[in-house]
């Protein structure tokens, strides 16, 4: 996960807690770019396993689906496993210029962003501690969904393509 990502989570929803995202909660990664759909612009994505989701996992989704700023999700399939996709509207001054690698934290964001990653990560710590707090813009986006068509070459690819069995 990016630091901007890293730096968006805490300030997106007061709900989350650092456990929303590891790996116990299907938690895969953040992304602020979607190959799939480049014309989603200020959106945050994440990225959850849909195919072993455990309580921790549907705990999140609960949380997630709530947030007023939820775009979109979708279940999606990459690289042959089905993922749960969450698009999240960034939206504010605040966000934009995280979006362009500034952030613009006050007193009260610092603490909240440092105290959300429990002072664990040493790049949060390095940008938000440091003397230069510019951050590089994140160019990691969600990876190319798998797009599969039925083969029509068996009695039962034929079937899937039918709108309507006979």
């Amino acid at each position: 996960m990016s630091t901007q990502v890293k730096l968006i989570i805490p300030l997106i929803d007061e709900n989350f807690s650092k456990d929303d995202f590891t790996s116990q909660a299907g938690f895969v990664n953040g992304y602020i770019n979607n190959i799939n759909h480049p014309d989603l612009l200020n959106h945050l994505f994440l990225l959850y396993r849909a195919e072993d989701r455990t309580y921790e996992g549907a705990v999140v989704m609960s949380k997630i689906q709530q947030m007023k700023s939820l775009y979109s999700w979708k279940t999606v399939k990459i690289q042959g496993h089905y993922y749960t996709l969450y698009t999240i509207s960034l939206i504010g001054s605040k966000m934009k210029s995280l979006l362009k690698g500034i952030p613009s934290f006050d007193r009260a964001d610092v603490e909240k962003t440092l105290k959300f990653w429990n002072l664990e990560e040493s790049d949060v710590n390095r940008i938000l501690l440091g003397e230069n707090p510019l951050l590089g813009i994140d160019t990691a986006s969600v990876p190319e969904e798998d797009y599969s068509y039925p083969d029509l070459t068996t009695e039962s690819g034929y079937k899937e393509s039918l709108a309507i069995e006979k």
